[in-house]
């Protein structure tokens, strides 16, 4: 079977990992550690993108660093709106601190 290997690949669907494979031949190694530093690298550049503000909190949260994925959420509803997205992410970031 081709997509054999897409079955070992946590548990995001089947399209993320069928792309994963298509651009990268596997799914791209890569770490939460990893993942928080080219985050915290982009916020640096633009702090109030709340987009990147959310995805930190969903690292956190799948990390298992729950107080700080609690602030990340909680600055994603303190951020003004700067982009289409933003009212969707603060809806999304009110019920993950419900």
């Amino acid at each position: 079977m081709p997509f054999k290997s897409l079955k070992t690949v946590g548990d995001k669907p089947l399209t993320y990992k069928f792309f994963g494979e298509l651009f990268f031949g596997t799914i791209p190694d890569a770490s939460y550690a990893d993942a928080e530093k080219n985050l915290k690298l982009s916020l640096e550049r633009e702090p109030r993108f709340a987009y990147t503000w959310y995805q930190l909190a969903q690292t956190y949260d799948e990390w298992g660093k729950y107080e700080e994925a609690f602030k990340a959420y909680q600055k994603v509803l303190s951020l003004p709106q700067i982009d289409h997205s933003d009212p969707f992410l603060k809806r999304k970031s009110a019920l993950r601190l419900e």
